[in-house]
């Protein structure tokens, strides 16, 4: 336990020094910012997901061969793709 208490001091104080140390050369820094954001470039994405249906179908002439109840469930999937070109505030995309 002092062991951890040590080390947790020694490196307490080297950060200490170490922040005093950058400031005293009378330095000061500036905050740079990033960049500005812009949407222009090309994209592209895929999609998949599932859907399901059910179909109740009644017939005059008695019931169908599958049933008067027809479900139809199946996976749904996409690609998409498109590009962008920002104008200032705005944006045109095909």
């Amino acid at each position: 336990m002092r062991r951890a208490f040590v080390l947790t001091a020694v490196s307490a104080t080297a950060v200490a020094l170490a922040s005093g140390m950058a400031r005293a050369d009378g330095y000061e820094t500036r905050y740079v910012g990033p960049p500005p954001f812009s949407w222009s470039g090309m994209y592209v994405g895929f999609h998949a997901g599932g859907a399901w249906g059910e179909a109740n179908i009644s017939d005059p002439f008695g019931p169908s061969l599958f049933g008067d109840n027809i479900r139809t469930p199946g996976p749904l999937a996409g690609v998409q793709a498109g590009a962008n070109m920002q104008f200032g505030s705005w944006v045109a995309g095909f």
